[in-house]
């Protein structure tokens, strides 16, 4: 009984040793391929990418514009695996060929109360 109670404590401290780390910050890259517009937001906590892309002219259409500004409010994020949500929300500013600014926001029960911005 006591080699069962010590197996069962080590493996507890174990499990919450290995819960204790600090989750990394997500990462933003923000970003202007060709026609489109790309935003990617690295989530560490999943081991992937939240990529968003927004194409600069509608199909048909020839050219490119001056300007554009892209907005997304609030797109919430769900992962089943580990059960994390995020709350994802941009305005990213396209200007003659490249991003003039952009204001991205990233929240997420991971992160606790702490809001990640990224701003240019």
């Amino acid at each position: 009984m006591k080699v069962a109670v010590a197996v069962v404590v080590a493996v507890l401290f174990a499990v919450l040793l290995g819960c204790s780390g600090d989750v990394k910050p997500p990462t933003c890259d923000v970003s202007v391929d060709g026609n489109r517009v790309n935003v990617v937001i690295h989530l560490p906590a999943e081991d992937t990418d939240y990529t968003d892309t927004h194409d600069l002219a509608p199909a048909g259409v020839s050219g490119t514009p001056t300007k554009v500004t892209f907005e997304a409010g609030g797109s919430k994020v769900e992962y089943s695996q580990t059960g994390n949500a995020y709350e994802i929300s941009y305005t990213v500013v396209y200007e003659k060929g490249d991003i003039a600014s952009y204001d991205v926001s990233v929240k997420g029960n991971v992160y606790g109360d702490t809001e990640y911005t990224f701003t240019k």
